[in-house]
């Protein structure tokens, strides 16, 4: 990994690397944008849902 040594051990007794700074916000950034298309495709999901609902209401 790349980075500066943290001092900590792998199981296999390797020392294991800090990450950089930028490997840390490009996970972050991509966590991000995973959670809000679920979040976008729940919603859409949902206003879906709802104009079903009120469709078959107004046909009632």
């Amino acid at each position: 990994m790349i980075g500066k040594d943290d001092g900590r051990l792998t199981e296999d007794g390797k020392k294991v690397a800090e990450c950089p700074v930028d490997v840390s916000v490009a996970r972050m950034v991509r966590i991000v944008a995973m959670f809000m298309k679920d979040f976008l495709k729940l919603m859409v999901i949902r206003s879906c849902w709802l104009r079903e609902i009120f469709r078959v209401e107004r046909k009632s």
